[in-house]
């Protein structure tokens, strides 16, 4: 039987970015002291991907933390999309494993959509 094609294999992780930067560690003469000036804009934009095979991404961006209510608030989106079976291959993060993302488990498995951890 061949099954290529029959399932979508999407990869799920998140990320942040923000203006102001970030100085570990610096070459600097002794007694010298460096000073980086930046925008005073603290904001933070976290993003949610949902990457296919395929290369397909989507995106979810949040200004507040990404926590479980928002991972499933993309999920519900991004299930609105699929058109056959697909797998979101997730890590083990605290928001992909959240009792709230538990309950609802079964409900996207009914609507094709299955997580991997």
């Amino acid at each position: 039987m061949h099954l290529a094609g029959c399932l979508r294999l999407v990869f799920v992780d998140e990320s942040g970015f923000n203006m102001q930067p970030y100085l570990p560690y610096a070459w600097q003469k002794k007694d010298q002291q460096i000073r980086i000036f930046a925008r005073n804009n603290r904001k933070r934009l976290n993003l949610l991907g949902f990457m296919s095979a395929d290369l397909r991404l989507n995106v979810y961006q949040n200004e507040k933390t990404i926590d479980g209510a928002f991972f499933i608030k993309a999920v519900e989106d991004y299930i609105q999309k699929i058109s056959k079976p697909t797998v979101l291959v997730v890590d083990n993060a605290h928001i992909h494993r959240s009792k709230a993302v538990y309950f609802k488990v079964q409900q996207w498995q009914d609507q094709g959509l299955f997580i991997f951890y």
